[in-house]
Order: structure tokens, then sequence, then C-alpha cells
């Protein structure tokens, strides 16, 4: 006896992160963001984040989070010194709180020397630069920065 998938609309909201650039991660490396959103930054310490051990990403840098009304993922900068970008352009000040922007398919989201793509897909949907299987076969793929990395 088999199982059957829900329907797309029952499987919940995520995003996947894929390291594009990085002096800290290994690009390729694939992180999966839930509703329950996440953390960047430099030292932080939740059950749901992404470490990028550099210097110019602050300790607690910025921060993911989904909003069920609207469907729709944000990313907010908490007041980096050296601030957080999405698609080259600057969300706040040095030191100042972004106000939360929505996040696409596509976007391409920088702190520090790290870039991230930002892959959005609905239901269990993917594609060639962010299927888990293919990203595992690559052989450039080996993480361990993190238990969201699904490279390794």
């Amino acid at each position: 006896v088999g199982t059957v998938a829900p329907p797309e609309s029952q499987w919940e909201s995520c995003i996947r992160l894929i390291v594009k650039e990085s002096n800290k991660l290994q690009p390729g490396c694939l992180f999966v963001v839930t509703k329950h959103g996440l953390q960047l930054g430099r030292e932080v310490d939740t059950p749901y984040c992404i470490a990028i051990p550099e210097l110019e990403v602050s300790k607690v840098h910025a921060e993911i989070t989904f909003d069920s009304d609207e469907d729709l993922f944000f990313i907010t900068d908490l007041g980096s010194r050296n601030g957080t970008y999405l698609n080259d352009n600057l969300l706040s000040e040095s030191k100042e709180k972004s106000k939360p922007q929505p996040l696409s398919h596509g976007d391409r989201l920088k702190l520090g020397a790290t870039t991230f793509m930002v892959h959005i897909h609905v239901g269990t949907e993917t594609c060639e630069q962010c299927e888990p299987g293919l990203l595992q076969q690559s052989p450039m793929i080996e993480c361990s920065q993190h238990i969201y990395c699904m490279g390794n």
C-alpha cells in the first residue's frame, strides 16, 4: 500500500537559498527556509539560522520571515554595519533596521561577500538550479556549515 502525496496547496511554503558566491560557504550549497523563517549572521545561535562566518557579516545580520496572510517571505536587515543587499539594492543605512522587503523567485541576496540566489516554487516543484537530488550529485557540493545545508 503506497502513500498519496497531499495536494499542492497543502505543502508548506518554503524557499531555497543557494550559495552563489562566498568566501566561507561552499558555492552551490542549498538552504531550505520554511514558514518558521530564520536569522542570518556571523554568530547566530537559534534553531533556524544560517551562520556566515565572515567579519563583514554582523553577529545577527538579517532575518527572513513569512507572512501567512500574504503568503510571502520577507527579508529584513536587523541594523547590520555593512548592510544587506537585495538585487544590488541596499535595504537600509548602516546600523539601521530596514523595513521588511518581499522576496521573489530569482532574487539575489547579499550579506558580506556571500551571495544567495532565491528560489521560490509552488508545492514540490523545483528547477535545475535548486533540485536537491541534482545538487547532491554535483561533486563540488560538500557543505558542512549548518544543518540546513542539503548539499552534503
